[in-house]
């Protein structure tokens, strides 16, 4: 891994190495969307499913 010295030697970012870092940056933003998407996704059905089985559960007992 380089070392914040050898960080410093080397000169600013090319346009093409800057469009290679703002695409890395926007996929993994996506991607940390994506993936907490999924799990309130997941929170919501497991919700919806836990309200409609105690309902159905409140209807057998009464």
């Amino acid at each position: 891994m380089a070392g914040n010295r050898d960080l410093k030697m080397k000169g600013p970012l090319t346009e093409e190495e800057s469009q290679i870092a703002k695409d890395a940056y926007q996929r993994g933003k996506f991607d940390t969307m994506k993936h907490y998407r999924a799990m309130l996704i997941m929170c919501r059905d497991q919700t919806r499913a836990l309200k409609k089985g105690i309902w159905l559960n409140s209807i057998r007992f009464a």
